[in-house]
């Protein structure tokens, strides 16, 4: 985390902890501005409840590496996540966009920004939206279930090569790197609804 806010003037790493018990612990004691929490320590607590992340800092951000973990941390009340794919440089930047508001978050779910921003997005990503087909778009909502090519080949029932062109022209659609990069960045977009998607 240090590293990655290297150069960030504004910004300044304060501590970490080994497990989410110190974590929570540190954080209502000191009350931080953000906590930056791995998104598998977060869906693998038994002890992390909706409404904890209320309790640990103004801002919480996931920092999401697998595509399922997205719709578990909106279920656990996680408002802000950021693809573990996104570019250091971009680090910091989409750090005080998540605290501070107002300006657009990319990897952001849409439904919890404010309604001005989720206007602005669509509008934006309105154009590499409208290309995705509707079995793309099915191949994306299984993604984000934590399926593998060859599981949605089954469910589907279409060849495994099949889908590993549907997933390479999403990430290509999409520009983006990987599975969890693909869901968090359809979620931002609105692509995938967190309220339709269960």
């Amino acid at each position: 985390m240090k590293v990655l806010l290297d150069g960030a003037d504004d910004l300044c790493w304060a501590w970490s902890c080994a497990d989410l018990d110190s974590a929570i612990r540190q954080s209502m004691a000191r009350r931080p501005d953000v906590v930056a929490v791995e998104s598998d320590i977060l869906v693998g607590s038994a002890y992390f409840k909706p409404k904890t992340a209320d309790r640990l800092a103004d801002t919480v951000v996931a920092l999401v590496s697998e595509a399922h973990h997205v719709q578990k941390l909106l279920k656990l009340g996680i408002r802000y996540m950021i693809s573990r794919a996104v570019h250091p440089t971009d680090f910091a930047d989409l750090l005080r966009r998540a605290h501070y508001g107002g300006a657009l978050v990319p990897l952001v779910p849409r439904q919890i920004r404010d309604h001005q921003a989720n206007q602005e997005w669509g509008r934006q990503g309105d154009r590499s939206d409208a290309a995705l087909t509707g079995r793309q778009l099915r191949i994306l909502q299984l993604i984000s279930f934590g399926l593998s090519n060859n599981e949605i080949a089954a469910t589907l029932t279409i060849s495994p090569e099949t889908v590993r062109t549907h997933v390479k022209n999403l990430y290509r659609i999409l520009d983006v790197k990987n599975r969890a990069h693909a869901v968090t960045v359809a979620y931002a977009r609105g692509v995938l609804d967190a309220h339709r998607v269960s």
